[in-house]
């Protein structure tokens, strides 16, 4: 048997190994990172649809300068409102001077209802559930990391799904 394939399956290992979820030979980076023994493997297989939940969503409230995957759902005169997609639905804004750099005539010109936007979080008010968000400061490379990081928790839950079977 190859290295590859000792490490690509969980009934290959022996208890002492611990069999890191990957596909393809790929490791995942999921954060936390998803590591088994065979016994907690077989326990993993019967909750898988709980653990997903716990690794993909997260509690609370985003923190400022963070970078939060959004869904554009209202379009007004001076705002933007969105759902922060991993926190549950919860709503944000995004101000005008907020949205693209210089003046805009029609917001309608920079932002779609329905589109998925990578946002900057700039302020969080906990109290009144506010949370303020920026597209204008959003650069290619943090909009591509961020885009990145969601297709790999899309690949572990499609992995996660097809071990749950």
């Amino acid at each position: 048997m190859s290295p590859s394939a000792h490490r690509s399956t969980p009934a290959a290992c022996d208890k002492r190994d611990k069999w890191l979820l990957t596909c393809s030979r790929i490791p995942l980076h999921i954060n936390p990172p998803v590591t088994f023994t065979l016994v907690e493997f077989e326990t993993f297989k019967k909750n898988a649809s709980y653990y997903w939940e716990m690794l993909q969503k997260k509690e609370g409230f985003p923190t400022e300068e963070e970078f939060v995957l959004c869904t554009i759902t209202n379009i007004q005169p001076h705002s933007v409102f969105v759902t922060l997609d991993e926190y549950g639905g919860k709503t944000g804004l995004i101000h005008i001077s907020e949205v693209a750099p210089g003046r805009i005539r029609n917001m309608r010109d920079f932002v779609i209802e329905g589109k998925k936007v990578v946002c900057k979080v700039l302020s969080v008010n906990r109290e009144k559930g506010h949370i303020d968000l920026s597209l204008r400061r959003v650069n290619e490379t943090q909009k591509r990391q961020k885009l990145n990081e969601i297709k790999e928790q899309q690949l572990a839950e499609k992995i996660v799904e097809y071990v749950a079977k």
